[in-house]
């Protein structure tokens, strides 16, 4: 007779070739997903900061025209803050519509271009006129790491347009006083918000 031998247990522990294996795999892993993670964190707060900038200027330009009085928008970009007021000859946190004054752009956001504000010292102004209407002006937002940078355009009319810049692909959002349009670009919406 042929007795084959079996052992009552099955070895219950991994072998610390096994281990190390599956801790290479883990930091290969982690180091794959946390750029890309960091690349799109940049991206989503530049997205925020443009979204928030449209609000905060088609507000000024919708509370000038329910108050029938100027309200100002500031912009510092040294600080990188903005805010809204109703004094254009003084603009200053006490007098701000914003809930906490002035409003940071995004971490690591900054304004590569502003055209069609005034420059009051150290801040770019632009007033909104009692009947809602500005100035035409143009915002660039940009984020080093994000590869993309936003626009926001003001007609003058009331109606703001916030774009993203990013090679071929655009989204956009256009606002208009009591409307809200989206404009399409090669098969990409903004999400409602």
């Amino acid at each position: 007779m042929n007795k084959t031998r079996t052992c009552a247990k099955p070895p219950c522990a991994f072998t610390l070739l096994e281990l190390l294996l599956v801790l290479v795999l883990i930091a290969i892993s982690v180091a794959a997903i946390v750029p890309r993670f960091h690349a799109t964190l940049g991206a989503w707060q530049l997205r925020e900061t443009a979204w928030n900038l449209q609000a905060a200027l088609r507000w000024g330009s919708q509370w000038a025209y329910a108050r029938q009085e100027p309200v100002t928008f500031v912009l510092n970009v040294q600080r990188g803050v903005f805010s809204l007021t109703l004094s254009p000859d003084e603009p200053s946190a006490d007098r701000a519509l914003l809930p906490m004054g002035w409003q940071p752009l995004g971490q690591g956001v900054s304004v590569a271009r502003a055209e069609g504000l005034k420059d009051v010292g150290q801040e770019k102004v632009l007033v909104f006129r009692s009947d809602g209407t500005s100035e035409p002006a143009v915002i660039v937002l940009t984020n080093g790491g994000a590869g993309s940078t936003w626009q926001i355009d003001l007609d003058g009319r009331g109606t703001v347009h916030c774009q993203e810049k990013l090679g071929a692909v655009k989204e956009s959002l256009v606002t208009t006083p009591g409307t809200i349009r989206l404009a399409m670009g090669e098969g990409r919406t903004i999400p409602e918000r």
